[in-house]
């Protein structure tokens, strides 16, 4: 904290704060605390405590007491004086997703994987979501890529990701980095739980397409991102 020098001597006072010193000197003004507030909260532990339970404006007020002491000089004005000041403090929360779970999945020798996966929402009712395939091919030169598994020696295996949350079901074979939220992409159940303690609520099935049996040997992975956005 610091504090504003003084008006020069025999000068109107002109200082008008919230927060003045002790009372008039003579021929010298009240002086004003300048002062410099910080806050901040994190989120995530917000939630974790089940302190943050919606999204959206929320609104505070900070109140302040400053005891002010007495002037050394006999001066009067705050002197001795207690002032509350209010800080009315407003932060707009948006709606808010977190997505877990998602781990390596090791397929059978049938190609079929499966795995159970969190997708918590605070503020929205239902989400969407884009999957993306690191080794997928465009189709025709389009923005739109299938999904790929691939070796070292550049053969691949194409593959499709069913997703269920037990409302909705779709199998995938097309995915993109552009945002789309049409179709099957949009209105996904999730959970209302924080990384889904009461059970996960989406299951997620990898299935090879291709012929396994065709494939030339040799070790085939892909790397699957799967963007979710609030509705």
């Amino acid at each position: 904290m610091t504090f504003s020098p003084d008006d020069p001597a025999n000068t109107p006072c002109t200082s008008q704060c919230d927060f003045q010193g002790a009372g008039r000197k003579v021929n010298v003004c009240e002086d004003c605390l300048d002062f410099e507030l910080t806050l901040s909260a994190d989120l995530n532990k917000l939630m974790e405590q089940g302190t943050l339970k919606q999204s959206g404006w929320h609104s505070g007020t900070l109140t302040f007491t400053i005891d002010q002491a007495d002037s050394s000089v006999g001066g009067d004005g705050d002197s001795g004086v207690d002032r509350d000041v209010y800080l009315y403090i407003t932060l707009y929360i948006p709606p808010l997703i977190q997505i877990s779970g998602l781990e390596n999945m090791t397929l059978s020798s049938e190609g079929i994987g499966t795995r159970e996966i969190c997708v918590y929402t605070l503020g929205a009712s239902t989400f969407s979501l884009m999957p993306f395939s690191t080794n997928g091919k465009p189709n025709g030169g389009g923005v739109w890529t299938d999904f790929r598994l691939s070796n070292r020696a550049g053969n691949t295996l194409q593959y499709l990701m069913n997703i269920n949350d037990g409302r909705k079901n779709h199998n995938f074979r097309w995915g993109s980095r552009l945002d789309y939220r049409q179709g099957n992409y949009t209105n996904w159940q999730p959970s209302n739980v924080l990384n889904c303690s009461n059970g996960e609520n989406i299951e997620l099935t990898i299935t090879v397409i291709d012929s396994i049996d065709a494939a030339p040997a040799g070790v085939y992975s892909d790397t699957m991102t799967i963007t979710v956005y609030p509705d």
